[in-house]
C-alpha cells in the first residue's frame, strides 16, 4: 500500500515538474527569444541605419569638398568674398530694412 502512496507523490511531482516548472522555464526562454529577436531588430534597422546614414553623409561631404580644394588661392579668395558679402547683406537687412518696415 505504501508503494502506491509513493508512486502517487512521485507521478503528482512528476506532473507538477512537466506542467509548472518546465512550462514556466520555456515561457522564459521563449520571452528571452522574443525580446533578443526585437533587440536585433532594432540594432539592425535604427542604430546600424543612422550610424550608416552619417557614415554615408560623411563620406558624400568629404568627396565634395575634396573636389572644392583645389589649391589655388584665387578659388579661396573668391569664397571667403562671396561669405563675408553674405554676411553684409544679412546684417544690412537686419539692421536697415527690417527697421524701416516697422519690424522688431
Amino acid at each position: 500500500m505504501a508503494k502506491y502512496g509513493v508512486m502517487g507523490v512521485a507521478a503528482a511531482a512528476d506532473w507538477f515538474d512537466r506542467r509548472v516548472v518546465d512550462g514556466f522555464v520555456n515561457a522564459v526562454g521563449r520571452s528571452g527569444v522574443a525580446i533578443a529577436t526585437a533587440s536585433d531588430w532594432f540594432d539592425r534597422r535604427v542604430v546600424d541605419g543612422t550610424v550608416n546614414a552619417f557614415s554615408l553623409t560623411t563620406v558624400r561631404s568629404s568627396l565634395s569638398a575634396r573636389r572644392r580644394q583645389t589649391g589655388r588661392v584665387q578659388d579661396y579668395t573668391a569664397v571667403i568674398v562671396f561669405g563675408l558679402s553674405i554676411i553684409i547683406l544679412l546684417i544690412l537687412i537686419w539692421r536697415v530694412v527690417l527697421p524701416a518696415l516697422g519690424v522688431p
